[in-house]
């Protein structure tokens, strides 16, 4: 029990005060993102989240282009080669995912890893979804250009590029997906 209190206390879920107990901290003390289950009912919440992912995954573009090495490139170009062989809009959501993934971990900041991963986990489903109601070789060709061009300009070290690139590619896929 002392366990798991101390690790809620230490994700700031609960506060403890001396002689008194243990009580449920304010939300906004929490040291864990969460979204609540309803966080993302409405379109418009996912055209906010969307927003966060232009701004935080184009300037993870503009670092990835500054600290990557050649490993990262690699592992970036397997996911578009992964995207180009699914069979399925579920291999395919997983191969885009481990490719915004693995430009995060580029950076070599894993707190940006961090922000991406849960972000795009909380859009994996609605993106799976969408994608079934769309032409899916045309989406997979278009997305995979966009994919390729941020790769391209990572590559080159062309930090502002990249960061263009990445935002162009996730404004597009906003629109793709009606957002």
């Amino acid at each position: 029990m002392r366990e798991a209190v101390a690790k809620l206390r230490h994700e700031g879920l609960v506060v403890s005060h001396q002689g008194l107990g243990v009580f449920v901290a304010s939300p906004d003390q929490s040291a864990t993102l969460m979204l609540n289950h309803g966080s993302l009912a409405r379109p418009e919440d996912y055209r906010h989240l969307y927003a966060v992912r232009r701004f935080l995954e184009g300037g993870s573009a503009h670092e990835a282009a500054l600290n990557h090495d050649d490993g990262d490139l690699a592992k970036m170009a397997g996911c578009i080669d992964l995207m180009l062989q699914a069979s399925d809009t579920g291999d395919y959501v997983e191969a885009n995912i481990g490719f915004h993934r693995s430009a995060a971990t580029a950076t070599k900041n894993p707190f940006i890893g961090l922000f991406i991963s849960f972000v795009d986990t909380k859009l994996k489903e609605s993106v799976a979804l969408a994608l079934k109601s769309l032409d899916y070789e045309s989406t997979v060709r278009i997305s995979t250009a966009e994919h390729r061009r941020i790769l391209d300009r990572i590559g080159e070290r062309d930090a502002a590029g990249a960061e263009r690139a990445m935002r162009e590619h996730l404004t597009n896929s906003a629109r793709r997906l009606g957002l």
